[in-house]
């Protein structure tokens, strides 16, 4: 009977070993291999080719959008606007950038001399002429 005892508890340890062997080898697979699969798709590697072909396309798409829109610097500085280093009051500066042809997009700063009626007007005119503007803090 000792040997039948013996036999049992080393098919159970034989058991164990190979349980966490198992699961050793998955834990390997699970953080440095390519996974186990769960949420990877159905493995036949659609899901990959669909989500590069998103990517190219918004690729595509954001450079085509930058190569339309002009992006255009203002100062405010005082009761006045400084563009292309030089000063113009809110009549020639909505003037010359009128002259800008397809999107515009103006990046407003602000000077430490800048005064809230030159900023409000300038939005005021931009917003006017449906030209899209943000404030750019430094």
């Amino acid at each position: 009977m000792a040997k039948a005892e013996k036999k049992k508890g080393g098919f159970g340890k034989l058991l164990l070993v190979l349980i966490l062997l198992i699961l050793i080898a998955l834990l390997i697979l699970y953080f440095f291999g390519d996974g186990l699969g769960f949420d990877k798709g159905s493995g036949d590697g659609e899901a990959v080719q669909v989500n590069a072909s998103v990517s190219e396309t918004s690729e595509t798409t954001e450079a085509t959008t930058l190569q339309e829109a002009a992006f255009v610097e203002v100062t405010v500085d005082g009761d006045g606007y400084l563009y292309s280093n030089q000063s113009y009051d809110l009549d020639r500066l909505m003037e010359e950038i009128g002259k800008i042809e397809g999107d515009v997009e103006v990046h407003i700063y602000l000077s430490d001399t800048a005064t809230l009626a030159a900023r409000e007007n300038l939005e005021a005119k931009l917003d006017e002429k449906n030209i899209l503007h943000n404030i750019i803090e430094e």
